[in-house]
Formats: C-alpha cells, structure tokens, sequence
C-alpha cells in the first residue's frame, strides 16, 4: 500500500512541475506616469495560463499633472490556446475591478497592449469580444507593443464611454497573431500595456503577471485522494 502512495505522490509532484514558464522583470519601464515596470513571462507552451494585475494608487499624477482621487485598478487572465506555424491564438479576459466610491467621472479601460519576445507580429485579430473588438498592430501610447485591442476607434483612442470597460465591467475575448511562430516553439509575453480614459485625463499602466495555481491544487486535490485511498484500503484490512 505504502509503495502504490509513493508513486502516486511522485507522479503528482512531476505533474505540478508541468508549468515551466519564468515571470521577471524586462529591464524596461514606460507608461504614463512614465513609472510602470515591464514584466515578461518567458517559456510560454499551449495549455499556459496566467494572471495579471494592474494598479495606478490613487492621486498618482500623469504626464498633464493630473491625478485621480481613486486608485485604478483591473485583472486579467491569459492562456495559451495554439502556438502554429504562422500564428499564436490567446484567450484573455479582463475585469476593471475599479471602485468608483463617490467619484462621478468617467473610470474606463479602452486598450490592451502585447508584446511577443523576440517574435515579429504582422498582422492580429480579435474576436468573441463585446467590449473590446479592436485589433490592430500600432504602436501603444507610452510603451512599445507588437499588437493591441481595443474598445474604441484605435490603441489611442478613448472612446465611447459607453462602449469600454467601466468598473465592475468584464470581457473575455479570443486574439490571434500573426508573425514568425513557430509550431512547437515556446513564446514570451510581455507589457501588458492598459489604456484607460477617465475624467481626470488619460493613463497607461503596464501589468504584473501573476502564475496561476492550478498545479499546487492539482497536487493538493491529488494527496486527498491518496490519503481516502490509504483509509479504506486500513479500513478494509481492520475488518
């Protein structure tokens, strides 16, 4: 009995090391305020997921010298749907987790912006999206991105209040790039770049990944089972 939860925890240990990707600083920084750190997440496979937070504290100032009586604030999710000869396809989906308190002004987010490592983007699409679907490969405003998606009529643009990403908001999308992936291949993600347009002026923040943990529950769920294995199968011998 000992040796079959031996080998059921040593198989579980190497399925929780299947998420190999690296998160790390870029050694870039951009935005505005010009003060957003630039994070990448290196060795990306299909199936990979991850999260991403963004945050501008309250009364931070922009490059106009305006600043907001609330923070800014969203999350994001990102996996890995196909990585092709030609072509990457992500899942993304997005939250604006602002909290409006008594500020009656406008608190949207409008664009996304990616960049892809070492790859050349040619050409995106977005699709399934009700807020954004936007794509385009222009430059973002205060970083440099390979392709970005947006709510409005372009990566700069604010738009129509009605139709971002207001607080509380949420969106989920499917993208593709087009570039020189390779199949096979892993891929780097970096910037994270957001736009947003609020009454107070607009901002740009780029993101924080964030690992998801479903290996550490894949392991956790894993040992309860071996553990109700080990019970019965005492149980079963007592009687």
């Amino acid at each position: 009995m000992y040796k079959q939860i031996g080998l059921a925890m040593v198989s579980l240990a190497l399925a929780s090391t299947a998420q190999a990707y690296s998160i790390g600083f870029s050694g870039n920084s951009g935005g505005n305020p010009a003060t957003s750190n630039v994070y990448q997440v290196t060795d990306l496979a299909v199936g990979d997921m991850f999260s991403v937070n963004w945050l501008l504290p309250a009364n931070t100032q922009n490059s106009d010298n305006n600043s907001l009586p609330v923070a800014l604030r969203a999350t994001g999710k990102f996996t890995v749907r196909e990585i092709n000869n030609g072509s990457i396809k992500l899942g993304i989906s997005l939250k604006n987790t602002t909290v409006r308190g008594s500020y009656g002004e406008r608190l949207s987010l409008t664009a996304l912006g990616l960049t892809t490592g070492n790859n050349t983007v040619d050409s995106a699409r977005i699709s399934g999206g009700t807020t954004f679907d936007g794509a385009a490969t222009d430059n973002f405003p205060a970083f440099s991105t390979d392709a970005c998606f947006f709510t409005g009529p372009n990566c700069a643009g604010g738009g129509n209040p009605g139709e971002s990403l207001n607080p509380g908001g949420t969106d989920a999308f499917m993208v593709a790039l087009m570039g020189d992936f390779k199949a096979g291949a892993s891929i780097t993600l970096d910037t994270f770049a957001t736009k947003w347009q609020t009454g107070n002026g607009s901002y740009e923040l780029a993101g924080s990944p964030v690992p998801l943990p479903g290996a550490v529950w894949l392991l956790g769920s894993g040992l309860l089972g071996v553990v109700g294995f080990g019970r019965r199968k005492l149980n079963a011998q007592a009687s």
